[in-house]
This record gives structure tokens, C-alpha cells and sequence, in this order.
């Protein structure tokens, strides 16, 4: 998918935005994306590699039928950005995801998407990366906060939009997380740009 270029994506009118603050350096947070062993505990089932510019890895989720999904790596900053190009949506789609150190042992990340065209297919598939990249940054704060607790953990072939979900964590640490620690890994859904016009979406 090499061939999409920037001014393609600019003439698309539906792009994903999605903030998420963790609590760890932004180094830190960076290789908890770079790596594909780190990556496979709570996102994907296994990477073939590295994230580095200039290289295609394969991502694998068993949990999907074993769906893979080739990421051509444009960009791979340490601790500030990467930017890649797949096609989660069905059609081939930009993501830069960039990593602020906000000086106090956290970091925001904030993931773009884009993007779509303005009609019902184009917003269908907004709808769903948006949802996406909600689940997968909460996913990212639960396993950098919480020592490893994995959200994404369920039965291969069981996962529905029901919100039921069988998670790899005592009950005391899930407990702390809905109680105490609510605001530590809830996501802010994002944003839609549409018509040239903003619209953001308080979580």
C-alpha cells in the first residue's frame, strides 16, 4: 500500500482522533508500541517484527480467526511519533500516532487516523477505527498502570460488542481500576472533522 500519499488522504473529509494520557514516560509508553512483545499483550496476539521506518511488519490477531494486517512503518521516532499505513478499515488508511511528554512522569498519546470519504461507507468505517482506537488506548493505560492487566483477554471467537469481557487479573486489581482508578484508563472517544468543521466527543 505504498502507493497512498498525503494528498490523497487530504482530499478525504473523515479523519479519527483520539487522546488518552498514561501514566508512564513517553518513552516508555513509545515502546509499548514498538514492540511487538510488549504489543501482543494487550492488542495484537503476535508481530513479526519491530515497528522501524522504511519496513513492513505483520500483525496477528488469533482472536479475530487469526486476522493479519501488513503495517508499513513511515515514521518511528523514539519517545515522540510513529506513523504507519494499513488497512484496518477495509481500505488503506494513514495513522500517526504521536507521544507528548507532559514533564511529570506521563504522557499524552494521541492517535490520527484518516481518512474517509464524506458518505455512508466512509462513516461507517470512521465508527468503527474510532471505536477501535478508544478500546485499544484504554487497553495501552490498563497494561502499562496495572502491571500488565490485560483488557483485550477473552476466548478465541467469544468477542461481541455486549461488553462482557474475561479479563487476566485478580478481582481485587479490577475492583481498584472501576473504583479508585476510573479516570486513570477511561478514554476520551475523540474527535470528527466533517464538512471542515470539528466535533469532539466527551467521555
Amino acid at each position: 500500500v505504498r502507493w497512498l500519499n498525503r494528498v490523497d488522504l487530504e482530499e478525504a473529509m473523515l479523519d479519527v482522533r483520539v487522546t488518552q494520557r498514561v501514566g508512564r514516560p513517553a518513552l516508555e509508553v513509545y515502546e509499548a508500541w514498538a514492540d511487538p512483545e510488549q504489543m501482543s499483550g494487550y492488542f495484537i496476539s503476535r508481530g513479526s517484527g519491530r515497528l522501524k521506518a522504511g519496513e513492513t511488519v505483520t500483525w496477528t490477531w488469533d482472536d479475530y480467526g487469526g486476522v493479519q494486517l501488513d503495517i508499513d512503518v513511515e515514521v518511528a521516532e523514539p519517545g515522540e511519533r510513529l506513523v504507519f499505513i494499513w488497512a484496518a478499515s477495509g481500505q488503506p488508511a494513514w495513522v500517526e500516532v504521536t507521544f507528548e511528554d507532559l514533564g511529570d512522569g506521563t504522557t499524552e498519546v494521541t492517535v490520527v487516523e484518516s481518512s474517509w470519504a464524506d458518505d455512508a461507507q466512509g462513516i461507517d468505517r470512521y465508527g468503527r477505527q474510532l471505536q477501535g482506537w478508544v478500546d485499544m488506548l484504554a487497553c495501552l493505560k490498563a497494561w502499562l498502570e496495572y502491571e500488565g492487566l490485560n483488557l483485550r483477554q477473552t476466548p478465541v471467537g467469544s468477542y461481541d460488542l455486549s461488553g462482557e469481557r474475561i479479563m487476566r487479573a485478580s478481582p481485587a486489581s479490577l475492583y481498584d481500576a472501576f473504583t479508585t482508578g476510573w479516570d486513570r484508563w477511561f478514554a476520551v472517544p475523540g474527535s470528527l472533522v466533517r464538512g471542515g468543521e470539528l466535533y469532539t466527543f466527551d467521555g
